[in-house]
């Protein structure tokens, strides 16, 4: 199920737009940018946020509820568009290792489903990504916090959060998912 369409990229980072009248994910949401040649990259939703499409107009209070806002003025809905920023994590390809790419512009971002996620978060080889993370809006703790209790849920782990964090300091990092650099 894609949810939003990638705007803005870099090899760190992804800004993608909510389609339509999908909710904003939950902060922590692991998704994925699949591309056509099979290769996808992982990323960690840490900001949603929602803005006028008019670059120079600010949203305003009407001092209604949502509901009523809704009935009356529905147009006022039609002029906020909300976007999602996630940190890569890792990049992924079937066939063969791959170096860092970026994604390609338009291309739609999805929910990892529970077996990627427990790929993924079975290495915790990318909570060095999030540590070392040199961008002030990427709120690092917080982050932390919820990439652990969303590993905790995908593998029905009990709620003691000490193992958890064990398994997260003790777990080598499998050889099919690496967040590489170009030499």
């Amino acid at each position: 199920m894609q949810i939003a369409e990638v705007v803005a990229s870099n090899i760190k980072y992804i800004k993608a737009q909510i389609l339509g009248t999908h909710q904003a994910p939950e902060f922590g949401l692991r998704v994925q940018v699949q591309h056509s040649d099979g290769t996808a990259i992982l990323a960690l939703v840490y900001q949603v946020e929602a803005e006028s499409i008019e670059p120079n107009r600010q949203v305003e209070a009407y001092n209604m509820s949502r509901e009523t806002l809704q009935r009356e003025m529905p147009q006022v809905f039609e002029l906020i568009r909300t976007y999602i920023s996630a940190i890569v994590l890792t990049y992924h390809e079937y066939s063969v290792n791959i170096c860092q790419i970026f994604s390609k512009l338009h291309n739609f971002t999805a929910p990892c489903n529970r077996a990627t996620i427990q790929q993924l978060a079975g290495s915790f080889g990318y909570l060095r990504t999030i540590l070392n993370s040199k961008d002030a809006d990427v709120p690092i703790d917080e982050l932390l916090v919820a990439v652990l209790e969303n590993a905790k849920k995908a593998f029905d782990l009990p709620n003691d959060a000490r193992n958890v964090l064990i398994q997260a300091g003790t777990h080598p990092q499998p050889a099919t998912w690496r967040r590489s650099r170009k030499a």
